[in-house]
């Protein structure tokens, strides 16, 4: 065993020197020590005691052994070793000398330990520090502190990265957009991260080796950093603001007294602050756990990781204070406890906000969707009403004609034949404004069904075009006879309103052609008229509901008749292809046949 066993003594008064510490009369005083040493938070002077055993090296001659201090951050540790021609050597060491005056280049405190004897040897340490006045004693061989160097490297620096890239990640996606819960977390993990850095020694080390003031205070102003930071993201999520004044009350006045711990800080109080600042630290982490509570049984969805992120954080907080206050025993809580706890709140702290991202990406998928959903409905509802002022427009235009001449009618005493042939014809085409209409109406609604029948299509084609209104300018061209399965009413409809629409719009001294074959798997039938003059309408457009071409003012009709053509031959599986040249519009009608 190389430390036999270390005792401390507190020196009141701090003004005890060497000789008298370790002279005989004195050594009843000291207390022994089991683990490192933990008085809490104090300014006092501390004296350890160290009687070590010397260590032979295989060729029999005494090793140089080494005696490592933690934690890294205290102000003024001395080691105070016998010298060979009697009296004391004093070594001094501390994160307030530049990292270039250490006797090694470490980021704890090293001091080497020379034997001059076989027996034991003795050495004191004393410790004054305006932080946490702890110590913990490591001793051995140098490639076995090394050994245990590095692994701690590797563990913190791990610990660091893991932060840091957390960081990133929290930084990329806050981005530039406004989210104070987002924002605030971010800071705290940074401000956690380089906390770390300054309890762990890197700063003194890798940063700042040359501005010992700078390491000095980097431990104590990064502490309260990261308390009010955490303070502030725990009122945040846990909606502080929107709780019972019983609980907002006093966990915003613990974060106002926490906030103004930056006065004590600044003014080299740091150990008397905390005596001040971890009570109400601690008592708002248990009000925050409180309303966590409360949180879960109104079922918010990130109350759990809250409570579980408070329950770390206390355990950190209270497991490390206990170390430092020697109720906790054990060199592995009081330099780790703390640090264990730190890494675990934010390990649940990460986890609620992807959580909480997940959500927001849920909720704003959901506000999508319902926006989606508002436009297509608004749009449906702009076409329902173009398609209602479109119906209101047809009727009042296409039934002005017919009905003005039922009433010239009504309004003669004695009408003439041609009086009463015309009004005959105006109810004829009242009459297929409604029909085409209603058959409109069912084709969108989809209640029109389909009827398959064994019909002779060639002779439907010619009954058809012979009782159109202008059966002496129709000519077909059509099998003597042709049987097939189709709907005949369907098929009639389409037919008729192909005709009706070449006969209104066509050269009234020019011939309409049918044509009617067997394509084997359906039928065509196309329907063509001359024309004198091409317009410029687009031929897509003429399919549309109440669509009237320009010279169709003088002409009865609903503007449905190519529309009605479409959705019978939609519902059928069938399509048409309008063709239009310089002196023909040719409507080409593909009609599926079922077997």
């Amino acid at each position: 065993m190389q430390m036999l066993g270390t005792s401390f003594w507190v020196d009141d008064a701090g003004e005890a020197s060497i000789e008298q510490v370790s002279a005989p009369e004195a050594q009843a005083a000291f207390s022994p020590l089991k683990y490192g040493l933990s008085q809490g938070y104090t300014h006092k002077v501390h004296w350890i005691k160290a009687t070590l055993q010397p260590q032979l090296k295989p060729q029999g001659t005494l090793a140089t052994l080494y005696l490592e201090v933690q934690p890294s951050y205290l102000d003024d540790v001395r080691f105070y070793l016998p010298a060979k021609n009697g009296g004391w050597q004093e070594f001094r060491h501390g994160d307030t000398l530049r990292f270039s005056e250490r006797l090694i280049a470490h980021r704890n405190f090293i001091q080497p330990v020379e034997f001059i004897s076989n027996e034991p040897l003795t050495v004191y340490i004393r410790l004054q520090t305006e932080s946490a006045s702890m110590l913990v004693l490591r001793i051995g061989q140098y490639t076995d502190l090394l050994k245990t160097s590095n692994r701690e490297y590797a563990a913190l620096a791990s610990l660091i990265a893991l932060l840091f890239t957390a960081l990133l990640i929290n930084f990329s996606r806050s981005g530039f957009a406004w989210d104070a819960l987002g924002w605030a977390y971010t800071f705290y993990l940074g401000a956690a991260v380089v906390h770390l850095l300054g309890v762990n020694g890197f700063v003194a080390e890798f940063l700042f080796p040359n501005v010992p003031a700078v390491a000095n205070h980097w431990q104590s102003v990064t502490n309260w950093l990261t308390g009010c930071l955490s303070l502030f993201v725990f009122g945040l999520s846990l909606k502080i603001h929107q709780a019972q004044k019983v609980i907002a009350w006093p966990y915003l006045i613990g974060f106002l007294v926490c906030f103004s711990f930056i006065g004590f800080v600044l003014a080299g109080h740091f150990t008397q602050g905390m005596k001040v600042l971890l009570p109400f630290y601690i008592m708002c982490l248990l009000i925050g756990l409180a309303r966590a509570v409360q949180l879960v049984f109104l079922h918010d969805s990130l109350a759990l990781y809250i409570f579980l992120a408070l329950s770390t954080a206390i355990f950190a907080h209270v497991s490390a204070t206990l170390a430092l206050m020697g109720v906790l025993p054990g060199t592995y809580w009081l330099m780790f406890g703390y640090q264990i706890g730190l890494a675990l709140t934010f390990l649940v702290l990460q986890l609620m906000f992807l959580r909480r991202t997940w959500l927001q990406q849920q909720a704003y998928q959901a506000m999508e969707l319902a926006a989606a959903e508002t436009k297509a409905k608004l749009v449906s509802e702009t076409q329902a009403r173009a398609t209602q002022r479109g119906f209101i427009s047809m009727l009042t235009h296409e039934l002005k004609t017919p009905l003005s001449v039922i009433r010239m009618m009504l309004g003669t005493r004695d009408p003439t034949d041609s009086m009463r042939q015309h009004a005959s014809s105006a109810v004829i085409d009242i009459d297929q404004v409604i029909d085409r209409v209603a058959l409109a109406a069912k084709l969108d609604e989809g209640l029109q069904p389909v009827q398959n029948q064994r019909v002779d299509v060639a002779l439907l084609v010619k009954q058809v075009a012979a009782q159109c209104e202008a059966p002496d300018r129709i000519v077909v061209h059509a099998p003597y006879s042709l049987e097939v399965n189709l709907d005949q009413l369907l098929f009639q409809t389409v037919l008729s309103n192909l005709l009706s629409n070449a006969i209104k719009y066509g050269a009234s001294s020019k011939p309409v052609q049918v044509t009617l074959k067997n394509m084997g798997l359906g039928l065509e039938l196309k329907v063509s008229n001359v024309i004198y003059s091409r317009h410029n309408s687009d031929p897509t457009l003429w399919f549309g509901k109440y669509f009237r071409a320009p010279t169709s003012r003088a002409k009865v009709g609903s503007g449905l008749g190519l529309n009605i053509v479409q959705d019978v031959l939609k519902l059928v599986g069938g399509r048409v292809d309008p063709q239009v040249t310089d002196t023909q519009v040719i409507m080409r009608v593909y009609w599926p046949l079922k077997l």
